[in-house]
């Protein structure tokens, strides 16, 4: 179960990072009627007044794989709320993961990740424990890598993008964008972050069967207002399908990210 959840886990970081990723460049239509350009020139204008934001999160992870005669499945399910103050470049994620394995009990934990200065501190707790904090300090250029909503527009710079339709989205008018991401860029993102049997990967392809990325921008404001994405995986010894999905709310209000004592230790 360990393996599989930290597996997963790590995946999860590299899919949020897709999920809040806006696309500035790179080919497109529309099917709407609207000025393709203008709305892409709205959205990265949007992208560089932000200084804070809050974000839901909702992920559902299912693999499956052989052991002998036997199917074995385990499904990862996260809801995670985060804050992000840009300007200071800090960040706060509460997140719970629940997990279920075929032959195994139903595991809940509870998992906190500060940003803050240079170290990343996270703390979990599954039932009935007390937290258990880490700190690590962070290498140069981290906050790059991570704050995904206003520096990983590179992602997807070579996506071809539509505009499919208008939907409301939580009271907000959105433009829906269906975006098929670069593999090998989307690839190079992932391997910032994972490595391991990954590392022996050399075509995207091979592991990647199928991606989709779709976003909703507020046409008022330009700013994102959800990301879906889904992803299909080959992991050599097991199969992986992924749905993430992120709603964006809050924007520029005051925040408030306040490190627990317990976690400096």
């Amino acid at each position: 179960m360990r393996r599989i959840v930290g597996k997963a886990g790590m995946l999860l970081s590299v899919l949020i990072m897709v999920a809040l990723t806006a696309s500035s460049c790179g080919g497109g239509s529309s099917k709407v009627g609207v000025d393709e350009d203008e709305v892409f020139a709205d959205l990265l204008a949007a992208q560089a007044g932000i200084t804070t934001y809050k974000l839901d999160i909702f992920t559902m992870q299912h693999m499956y794989g052989q052991s002998g005669i036997l199917t074995l499945e385990t499904t990862l399910s996260v809801d995670a709320s985060a804050t992000v103050d840009v300007t200071n470049e800090e960040m706060e994620i509460d997140m719970t993961v629940t997990a279920q394995a075929t032959g195994r009990d139903t595991e809940t934990t509870q998992t906190r990740v500060f940003l803050v200065g240079d170290y990343l501190y996270t703390g979990t707790a599954s039932s009935g424990q007390e937290w258990s904090w880490t700190k690590e300090a962070t290498p140069s250029g981290y906050w790059d890598n991570r704050e995904s909503l206003g520096q990983q527009l590179h992602l997807l710079e070579f996506s071809q993008r539509e505009i499919v339709r208008e939907e409301n989205v939580d009271g907000v008018d959105c433009f829906v964008l269906e975006l098929t991401p670069d593999l090998d860029q989307l690839w190079s993102l992932m391997t910032q972050s994972w490595t391991g049997e990954t590392s022996n990967v050399t075509n995207p392809k091979d592991m990647i069967k199928g991606c989709s990325v779709t976003q909703w921008v507020a046409k008022d404001t330009s700013l994102l207002a959800k990301g879906v994405v889904q992803m299909n995986l080959d992991l050599t010894s097991d199969d992986m399908v992924i749905l993430v999905e992120v709603k964006f709310h809050d924007y520029n209000e005051p925040v408030s990210i306040n490190l627990p004592s317990e976690a400096e230790g």
